[in-house]
C-alpha cells in the first residue's frame, strides 16, 4: 500500500513540477526561457514524445532567437531525436544533417560521430 501511495504523491509532484516550469516558461525571456523550455523537454521526453517535440521545437525558437549557433545545432539534435521516436523519420533525418553541418564545421568531432550515429539508426528504421 506504501509503495502505491509513494508512487502516486511521486507522480503529482512531478506534474507539479511541470506545471510550475510551464508557468515560468512564459514569463522569462533568453537564456532562462531556453533553459527552461529544455527541462520541459527533457521532462516530457520520458513519457510523452509528442509533448516533448513540441518544447523542442520551442527550445529551437528561443536558441534562434538568442542568434545562439550551439544551442540551435543542439535543438536540431533534439529534434532530430524526438522525430526519430516518432517515425516522422524524413523530418529527424533534415534535422540531424542540420546539426551535423554545424558539429563537423565546429570541428566537433565527437557530435558529429553521435549524429552520424542517430542517422544510421534512422536508416535501419527506413529498411535501408
Amino acid at each position: 500500500m506504501s509503495i502505491i501511495i509513494l508512487f502516486i504523491s511521486s507522480g503529482l509532484q512531478a506534474q507539479v513540477n511541470l506545471d510550475s516550469l510551464k508557468k515560468e516558461a512564459g514569463s522569462k525571456t533568453g537564456d532562462a526561457k531556453y533553459s527552461i523550455l529544455q527541462k520541459l523537454r527533457d521532462e516530457y521526453s520520458k513519457t510523452d514524445a509528442e509533448a516533448a517535440y513540441k518544447y523542442a521545437l520551442e527550445t529551437f525558437n528561443a536558441a534562434e532567437e538568442l542568434k545562439d549557433e550551439s544551442k540551435i545545432a543542439d535543438s536540431y539534435h533534439e529534434i532530430g531525436a524526438l522525430c526519430a521516436r516518432l517515425n516522422k523519420n524524413a523530418e529527424a533525418i533534415k534535422n540531424f544533417s542540420k546539426a551535423l553541418e554545424y558539429y563537423k564545421s565546429k570541428g566537433d568531432s565527437e557530435k558529429a560521430a553521435y549524429i552520424q550515429n542517430e542517422l544510421a539508426g534512422v536508416d535501419v528504421n527506413l529498411g535501408r
